[in-house]
């Protein structure tokens, strides 16, 4: 929950100073979404590899369990095409607004998604 709580709150911090002030535009939204998610993934795996945690990441631990990724395959084949459709209408939504609107208001709308997955991820 920490390391999403970092990654959205830089990216929503971001997102208006790489469009506007550095004037980026659409590039703006982008290099935000970068480094925000990046600096999720770094915390993340600080707190993975360094083994004060809960949770400890091990080199034995990388090594696949083919039958195990199977049956995983089996139960969640249909939950990963739900989200697959789900993140399309993102995706086709953002493509939309970009054509339509240009790059103002495809950055104004990535900013407003940013801030409705914010809002939503305590729940």
């Amino acid at each position: 929950m920490k390391n999403l709580w970092i990654a959205s709150a830089m990216n929503i911090l971001l997102c208006p100073f790489f469009i506007y002030t550095l004037d980026f535009g659409l590039k703006g939204a982008a290099i935000a979404t970068t480094i925000g998610r990046g600096s999720g993934v770094l915390y993340q795996c600080y707190h993975l590899w360094n083994g004060t945690g809960l949770l400890r990441m091990k080199r034995a631990y990388l090594k696949p369990n083919f039958e195990t990724i199977r049956s995983v395959i089996a139960i969640a084949w249909t939950a990963t095409f739900q989200f697959i459709i789900a993140s399309a209408s993102w995706i086709f939504l953002a493509k939309l607004v970009a054509e339509t609107g240009g790059s103002g208001a495809s950055a104004g709308y990535q900013i407003a998604i940013r801030n409705v997955v914010f809002f939503i991820l305590p729940a």
